[in-house]
C-alpha cells in the first residue's frame, strides 16, 4: 500500500493509508466555508491547516497533536500549504499540482491540436488553411 512522508520542522513523518474516519474528517475540513470577516478567515485558515496535518498524523504519530503542531517551526505559509496539499492529494481530495513545465507542454499540445483541426476543417470546406 502507498504511504506518504511529510517533513515538519526538519523531521520526516510517514503516513499510512488513511482510515475512513480520517478521510471523513479531512473532507469535512475541505468543505468548511470561509467566514466573511477577514480576521476570522485567517484564524480558520490556520486552524484548518493544523487540523488537517494532525488528522493525517494521528494514528502513526499520536504525539504530534494540534498543540504540538502549533508550536513547531514549520518555516512559512507556503511550507504549510504544501504539506496540507500533499495530504489532500494522498487522501484523494485534491488532484496533484502540475509543474509549470508540464502545464506548458499541455498548452503546446492543445495549440497543435487546434491548428491541426483548423487545417482539417479548412480542407473539408475547400478553403485555405488559416494563417498561423
Amino acid at each position: 500500500m502507498e504511504t506518504l512522508t511529510i517533513k515538519l520542522a526538519g523531521s520526516e513523518y510517514k503516513i499510512q493509508p488513511l482510515t475512513v474516519g480520517q478521510l471523513q474528517d479531512l473532507h469535512i475540513g475541505v468543505a468548511r466555508g470561509v467566514p466573511q470577516d477577514v480576521e476570522e478567515g485567517v484564524k480558520q485558515f490556520w486552524s484548518k491547516n493544523i487540523d488537517m496535518i494532525a488528522i493525517a498524523l494521528e494514528l502513526e504519530h499520536p504525539e504530534i497533536t494540534r498543540e504540538v503542531l502549533s508550536k513547531m517551526r514549520l518555516g512559512s505559509v507556503k511550507a504549510v500549504n504544501e504539506t496540507v496539499s500533499k495530504i489532500l492529494v494522498f487522501a484523494g481530495l485534491n488532484e496533484p499540482r502540475k509543474s509549470l513545465r508540464e502545464l506548458r507542454a499541455q498548452v503546446k499540445a492543445l495549440q497543435e491540436e487546434i491548428k491541426q483541426r483548423e487545417e482539417e476543417n479548412a480542407a473539408l470546406l475547400g478553403e485555405e488553411s488559416p494563417a498561423a
